[in-house]
C-alpha cells in the first residue's frame, strides 16, 4: 500500500477515534458514533425543514392578507380642468395613486387619431377623461389577478353602465381586428384569447354598480310616473 494511503487512513481513524473521545460518556463504540452522528444530522435537517415550512406558511398569509398582485383602490389625484366630472375619484392601480393631471385635451387631440384611427369622432372626451383604469370602491373591487382588458372587450367593445368602451371592430384601420388586439396581448395590455381572469364588461358593471348605489337608486317599472 502506498504511502498516502496510509496517511488517509491516519487522518480518517484519528479525527473518528477522536469524535469517538469526545462522546465517551455517551458511549466507546465507533458505531454508536456514527449513529449519534446520523441523528443529528437528521435532527438538524428537520428543523431546517420545519423553519421553511413556517417561513412558507407566513409568506402565504402575507400573500393572502394583501390585494392581489398589489392592486388597490387608490385614489385619482390632481384631475385635470379638461376632465373635471369625468374621471373616477379612485381607480384599480399598482401604486398610491394615479396622476389625473396627464389627461390634458392636448393629449386628447393627440390620441384621437392613435386610438381611434377608423373614426376618430367615436373617441370622445368622456371615454379618454374615464381613462383606461377600472373604477372602484374599495380594495375589494381590485382583487383580479391581471389587470389586463379580457379579448373580447379588445376585440368588440361594447356599454356597461353608460360607459362606452371602443373595440378595434370600431377603430381598428387597415389591419384585421384579431390581428390588432393579438399586438396589444404582445405588449402586455390585453389578456390572452380564452383568459377569463381579467377586466370585462362584467367587472365595469358590477363597479359601477356600486358607485352609483345610494346616489342612483333603482326604480321599479310599475312605479314610474306614480
Amino acid at each position: 500500500m502506498k504511502l498516502d494511503h496510509y496517511c488517509y487512513l491516519f487522518f480518517f481513524f484519528f479525527f473518528q477515534a477522536e469524535d469517538g473521545i469526545r462522546d465517551a460518556q455517551e458511549s466507546r463504540g465507533l458505531g454508536d458514533v456514527y449513529k449519534r452522528q446520523y441523528q443529528r444530522r437528521v435532527r438538524g435537517l428537520g428543523e431546517k425543514s420545519m423553519v421553511a415550512l413556517w417561513m412558507t406558511a407566513l409568506l402565504a398569509l402575507a400573500v393572502m392578507a394583501s390585494p392581489v398582485m398589489g392592486f388597490q383602490c387608490v385614489p385619482v389625484s390632481a384631475p385635470s380642468a379638461f376632465c373635471s366630472g369625468l374621471t373616477p375619484s379612485k381607480v384599480c392601480a399598482a401604486g398610491s395613486s394615479v396622476d389625473g393631471s396627464v389627461l390634458t385635451e392636448t393629449q386628447y387631440e393627440a390620441d384621437k387619431n392613435v386610438t381611434c384611427p377608423k373614426q376618430p369622432d367615436l373617441f370622445t372626451q368622456q371615454i379618454y377623461c374615464q381613462g383606461p383604469w377600472l373604477p372602484c370602491v374599495d380594495n375589494q373591487d381590485c382583487s383580479k389577478r391581471t389587470h389586463k382588458r379580457c379579448f373580447p372587450l379588445c376585440l368588440n367593445g361594447g356599454v356597461a353602465a353608460g360607459r362606452t368602451f371602443l373595440g378595434a371592430e370600431q377603430c381598428a384601420k387597415k389591419v384585421a381586428p384579431t390581428t390588432f388586439c393579438g399586438a396589444r396581448v404582445q405588449a402586455g395590455e390585453v389578456a390572452a384569447p380564452g383568459v377569463t381572469d381579467c377586466i370585462g364588461l362584467t367587472d365595469f358593471q358590477n363597479n359601477h354598480g356600486r358607485l352609483q348605489y345610494g346616489h342612483s337608486p333603482w326604480v321599479p317599472e310599475q312605479c314610474k310616473g306614480t
